[in-house]
């Protein structure tokens, strides 16, 4: 025993570290995370090995020396992390101000630090291409401005920076129990590894390539389980599921540097699909004369991420030209294929129906060099890492889990680092701490300015609030040397800071700040990542149900990610002396009115600053974006102002959003807005955006008890609120053959649009309930004005009538009396549903809107007549003559939300049919009639990186300047929302919300599940 340290007799573990701490404080402290008596728990298993104890500890300022006794064991990275972090956490609890912890272990003679006795890791391997292209002196590296894939389309702050990002964990193989597992388990209802890459991937990411980053991850980032890959190697081969082929004009030859090599998967052990294939190469020209196409059909409609892979080298072209081919039209790219070639690059997130098209031009203003042809990928699909006994699923060689859902071990392998990458410690677990870091340091290359981020939560309860970590033993304040890489010091003060003030100010007054500490964590190691500042953020804690209640919301997890990305934008800001310029919020009460045949105008405002930089900067301009669909959208048109007049087609709906930008970048859209203007005076419509509900009791549960998680929910906003419910309403109201106009809610009333002029209004209310409020005091007064004789109301939504006239005040009851009906129960029951001219199904989480959980019976009052019923009599539906004449159509479910959608707008049509909807002729257009598609976007003048939805600008306009087309629509306007529709031949006449908008930056993601939905409980909805 070293001298000046008294042996103390360690305390029964009870499954968890028992730490005696004596130090400034005098006292020992015998607790830890495990039980006091035999009452308490450790949540996730941190223990001490078996042999293992603490046998003296000091403490030396804000520095714990604890000193172990372990009969000379082989440590993992894993092994001593959870130590480290366990006995801050316990010095933390007992206030004893320590930062930093160093454990100590005898070996012969001597107490030496338990780093020094890991085994050592591998060196991390550069590229091919890197190899002697460093500066024998480290200051003549020069920090290049990365222009390959990912990040930009859109500029900010942080174009030409690049953020690695971790969401840590994830399914991994576990041998013990012979099959699949998380790494964390439920605690009250969520999984760390599931919280952490939802958020990543939903909104960090978006929040990140918004300002201008080149963004990688760790773990697969497009939720979408789908995938199919194209390879370019002879024979075309294509994997996953759909389709695919390739073809090529001009001059190709095989390139000598390798490629993918499809067909591949399931991946055993040590198999590198991008050192097994072939790939081809073309010399550039000044204009195009080769051209290299890849085409597929996906297996279901939705967003995917498109990847491109590439063999990179010197000779290689810094423009290469990819056009990508999707629903909205097509995108053009400049990637650089000097950098980043043997892997999955990201050009972005596009929609696809049915079929899409990737090609590669070889023009390039780079003279003398080449473009390169290998493979191109299609979402995210599910995970094909080989493991197991080949027994049936879950025992089975396969997780059975969408790829983004598993660990980064498996995710590296797959985009094509070297075994020594991810396999460096022997076992899948503790493999999965370093390879996260150690794939960063991968492809990192030489002169990129990169910093690395990652996100967890914390476990043991009753901990609450935020913890940071960076790497090293000593606290990062000088009152010690830090030992980490250089800048993650500041990194980390940045990202703590900003998590924290940001929860306070928007989540609870009371958060937890427990403080910024340096430790060993295999995950920050400079060992496996010298090449740029790392830190991590434990943003809560997962088993204490006070914070994981707050993990559960999605406003808190996009709080605290855009908390992330303003972190890491303050600490470039500062480190460059630069001014620091946040992206702006989304513009706010969005509408677009008809003025006239083939005309509309569309007008926001822009979103307010608030003092503590909580959201963002001031806008300096908008971004309009149209669709011919509301699903797959074009690369839209900078707009000066707060409006801009566009050309539309006739006979057929048209669909825009909107978003601010300012020198930061770019924010996320705002919901989607649509119009078909009449040909005609007369009568028209209004459909009102009201669905701005976005909480967890709109997530799905999934029942996961074959991994030994039981129910588990699922924040995956795709489908919760796509805040796109205006686009089916459209689609409905264009069959009747009904011209119309859209709003949100917001635009609505003093200095707004005014509903005179409108003959019909359709309220679009979805799942929005009692925290958000259907109809709001002030929507009531200005309804119960316009309401009057020959005016009809529609309004539709799950929570309408449970909302006003269960949980309203008397004027809520009295105004929702006056539509005529009230409140009878609170779920029918049931999907089914019957109408006059047919049967109708509500969603149920599998037909492409959202799980209607909790519809509404209705009680007819004042003699209305029933429009809708649920399977077995209850009222659904109802339609009254109101007092003042006008007609209310209410019913207790999202209209947006039944199908069959060729039943849905049938219904829809007699209903505006039978209310005596005008239509008038003229504008002549043949039933299927599709908008004139518009030119090509053009491409950029210099290269520009690619990002989600990248496309280069159109033109700039302000108020009131009409402007064309703009980008080449897809392929039909119609067909991408499913059956085929109808639009009738001849030109139809006739608060609190504004901060969910950001959500839109993470719709349309599809995520999927092998697992069961689950129904879920009344208290698993908010109040």
């Amino acid at each position: 025993m070293k001298e000046g340290f008294a042996r103390r007799a360690a305390p029964p573990l009870w499954g968890a570290l028992v730490v005696t701490l004596v130090g400034l404080h005098g006292a020992p402290l015998a607790r830890a995370h495990g039980p006091d008596g035999a009452e308490r728990i450790d949540p996730i298993g941190w223990v001490l090995p078996v042999g293992v104890e603490v046998v003296a500890s000091r403490q030396e300022g804000e520095r714990l020396d604890l000193y172990l006794e372990d009969g000379g064991r082989r440590w993992s990275e894993l092994e001593l992390e959870a130590v480290v972090r366990a006995a801050l956490e316990d010095a933390y609890e007992a206030g004893l101000g320590v930062t930093g912890v160093v454990p100590y272990v005898a070996r012969g003679a001597a107490w030496v630090p338990l780093p020094a006795v890991l085994p050592p890791a591998p060196a991390v391997p550069e590229k091919p291409w890197e190899r002697g292209s460093v500066s024998a002196d480290p200051g003549g590296v020069v920090r290049k401005s990365l222009t390959t894939a990912v990040g930009a389309r859109r500029r900010g702050a942080l174009s030409g920076k690049v953020v690695y990002v971790s969401a840590g964990h994830g399914f991994t193989w576990d041998p013990a129990i012979a099959r699949w597992a998380t790494q964390r388990g439920n605690t009250h209802g969520i999984v760390e590894d599931m919280v952490s890459n939802e958020a990543i991937a939903q909104w960090l990411t978006t929040y990140l390539e918004n300002a201008g980053a080149t963004v990688f991850t760790v773990r697969e980032r497009d939720m979408n389980p789908h995938m199919v890959i194209v390879d370019a190697e002879a024979g075309a081969a294509t994997s996953g599921e759909g389709e695919g082929s390739y073809a090529e004009e001009g001059t190709w030859s095989d390139s000598t540097g390798g490629g993918f090599r499809g067909g591949l998967a399931p991946y055993e052990e040590g198999e590198n699909p991008f050192a097994l294939g072939t790939s081809r190469v073309t010399p550039v020209a000044a204009s195009a004369t080769a051209t290299a196409r890849w085409t597929f059909s996906v297996p279901a409609p939705g967003d995917y991420r498109v990847y491109a892979a590439w063999v990179a080298g010197d000779n290689r072209a810094p423009d290469a030209h990819y056009v990508v081919h999707h629903d909205g039209g097509a995108s053009h790219l400049r990637v650089n294929q000097r950098r980043h070639g043997g892997t999955w690059m990201s050009l972005g997130r596009f929609h696809f129906a049915r079929e899409g098209a990737v090609e590669l031009h070889n023009d390039s203003a780079t003279s003398g060099s080449h473009v390169s042809a290998d493979a191109i990928r299609v979402g995210g699909g599910m995970g094909d890492a080989a493991r197991g006994d080949g027994g049936a699923p879950p025992r089975g060689t396969l997780s059975g889990r969408p790829r983004w859902e598993e660990n980064a071990r498996y995710h590296v392998q797959f985009t094509g680092a070297p075994q020594s990458v991810y396999r460096y410690a022997g076992d899948e677990r503790s493999d999965d701490v370093g390879v996260r870091s150690r794939y960063a340091a991968w492809q990192n290359e030489v002169g990129e300015d990169a910093v690395y981020v990652s996100w967890h939560t914390n476990a043991p309860s009753p901990g609450v609030g935020t913890s940071t970590f960076v790497y090293g033993p000593n606290p990062p304040d000088g009152s010690y040397d830090f030992t980490g890489t250089p800048g993650s010091d500041r990194l980390g003060r940045f990202l703590h800071d900003e998590v924290v003030n940001d929860l306070k100010a928007a989540v609870d007054p009371a958060w937890r700040n427990r403080g910024l500490f340096s430790a060993y964590f295999g995950e920050l190691n400079k060992n496996h990542n010298p090449e740029m500042p790392s830190a991590l953020c434990e943003v809560a804690f997962h088993a204490t149900e006070s914070d994981a209640a707050h993990l559960k919301e999605p406003r808190v997890r996009m709080v605290a990610a855009r908390a992330f990305y303003q972190a890491v934008a303050r600490y470039f800001a500062e480190r460059d002396g630069q001014e620091v310029v946040l992206l702006p919020e989304p513009p706010e009460a969005v509408r677009v009115v008809g003025v006239g045949p083939g005309r509309a105008r569309v007008s926001w405002r822009a979103a307010p600053v608030d003092a503590q930089d909580l959201g963002g900067h001031a806008a300096s301009g908008f971004r309009l974006y149209r669709s011919a669909d509301g699903r797959g959208w074009d690369d839209g048109i900078d707009v000066a102002g707060p409006s801009a007049e566009v050309e539309v087609p006739t006979g057929a709906p048209s669909f825009f959003r909107v978003t601010s930008y300012n020198d930061g970048g770019e924010s996320v859209p705002s919901p989607v807005v649509a119009v078909m203007p009449a040909c005609e005076a007369g009568a028209k419509g209004l459909i009102v955006h009201g669905f701005y509900r976005a909480d967890s009791g709109l997530a799905p549960r999934e029942d996961l008890s074959a991994y030994g998680l039981s129910e588990v929910l699922r924040v995956r906003m795709a489908e919760m609120n796509r805040f796109d419910g205006v686009v089916a309403h459209a689609w409905a109201l264009a069959s009747a053959g009904l011209a119309f106009d859209s709003a949100e809610a917001t635009a609505l009333g003093a200095g707004g649009l005014a509903l005179e002029g409108y003959g019909l209004v359709d309220w679009v209310l979805g799942e929005e309930s009692t925290a958000d409020e259907t109809f709001s005091e002030a929507e009531q007064a200005l309804v119960g004005v316009w309401l009057t004789a020959g005016r009809t109301l529609i309004a539709s939504g799950a929570e309408l009538a449970w909302d006003l006239g269960d949980k309203g005040s008397a004027s809520d009851r009295a105004f929702l009396a006056s539509l005529g009906v009230g409140f009878e129960a609170d779920d029918a029951g049931t999907y089914a549903l019957t109408w006059e001219g047919g049967a109708l199904a509500l969603d149920d989480g599998t037909r492409g809107a959202y799980d209607v959980n909790y519809p509404d019976v209705l009680a007819v009052v004042g003699g209305g007549e029933v429009v809708l019923r649920y399977e077995g009599g209850a009222v659904a539906g109802v339609a009254t003559r109101t007092a003042s004449g006008g007609t209310a159509v209410v019913l207790g479910v999202p209209i947006e939300a039944l199908f069959p959608e060729v039943e849905r707008e049938a219904f829809v049509r007699a209903l505006v049919e039978g209310l005596g909807g005008a239509r008038a002729s003229g504008c002549e257009v043949a039933p299927d009639a599709e908008p004139e598609a518009g030119p090509e976007s053009a491409e950029a003048v210099e290269p520009v990186e690619p990002g989600p939805d990248a496309q280069e600008p159109a033109e700039t306009v302000g108020p009131e300047v009409v402007v064309g087309e703009g980008a080449e629509v897809g392929r039909t306007a119609r067909e991408v929302i499913g059956a085929s529709r109808q639009v009738d031949g001849g030109c139809a006449s006739g608060g609190a919300r504004s901060f969910v908008s950001w959500l839109m930056g993470v719709l349309f993601i599809v995520s999927g599940s092998s697992a069961r939905l689950v129904r879920r409980r009344r208290d698993g909805r908010a109040p």
